[in-house]
């Protein structure tokens, strides 16, 4: 049963995705006449093999690939028409996360958070301080001033989810973000993903993790060669 009342985070509508191909067969399509409508406080999973189009799709939804044909909203904003001035505006509706933690790694993981809302344009005190915040509810506050070069792959992880709240996100999307992490530490990161929920956001994971998707009750849209394929829960998705 679909929550209609909702907004729509994520809206694709007919969304098809192309690169040049470098055999120099002309072009490949890595995501091809994709649609689907994700409502706001929902957690969804992108599963799939690799070449699937997951990390594709992720890609479009902060604005670093854009489509090639159709129309993508994400935030209410129109990706397949938005700006290049827009796109740090849209970035503040929208936290990241990693697989690869993407983290400053010689700086202290409290500066690394604070980084994300002195970008936003808060002071460097009140930054501080609302890091300090979110580095606590992902229990690193005895690591914070370490820097972050020093961690383990789960306390990175950690700290880059503390980055991704630290801008108040609408959405947060998250590319294969416990590939590099044990089963516990996976749980953690997880755990950690759905109380994002809570807070009003909602949620996207790529993941090959087929244990976790299939133990879970979130929905799930399952990619092949960049179509969906066959979906799960309430998710509004044309199947091809």
């Amino acid at each position: 049963m679909f929550i209609m009342s909702l907004n729509p985070t994520v809206k694709f509508k007919r969304v098809t995705k192309k690169f040049f191909d470098p055999s120099g067969d002309g072009e490949i399509s890595a995501i091809e006449n994709l649609t689907f409508t994700l409502h706001e406080r929902s957690f969804l999973f992108l599963t799939g093999a690799s070449g699937a189009g997951k990390t594709t799709l992720i890609r479009m939804l902060y604005a670093e690939l854009f489509p090639t044909d159709g129309e993508l909203i994400v935030c209410g904003r129109n990706i397949s028409k938005i700006k290049e001035k827009h796109i740090p505006l849209l970035r503040r509706q929208v936290g990241v996360i990693h697989q690869s933690f993407h983290l400053i790694e010689r700086k202290s993981a409290v500066d690394n958070v604070a980084l994300a809302l002195l970008i936003k344009g808060v002071g460097r005190k009140k930054a501080i301080k609302r890091a300090e915040e979110l580095l606590e509810m992902v229990r690193l506050t005895d690591r914070k001033n370490h820097p972050v070069i020093t961690m383990a792959d789960g306390e990175k992880q950690r700290v880059a989810l503390a980055r991704a709240l630290a801008v108040e996100p609408q959405l947060v999307v998250a590319d294969e973000p416990t590939g590099n992490l044990d089963p516990q530490l996976s749980d953690e990161v997880f755990a950690i993903l759905e109380s994002m929920l809570k807070r009003g956001c909602s949620v996207i994971v790529a993941t090959h993790d087929s244990r976790r998707v299939e133990s879970s009750e979130h929905s799930v849209i399952y990619l092949d060669k960049g179509r969906i394929k066959a979906v799960r829960g309430d998710v509004e998705a044309e199947i091809q």
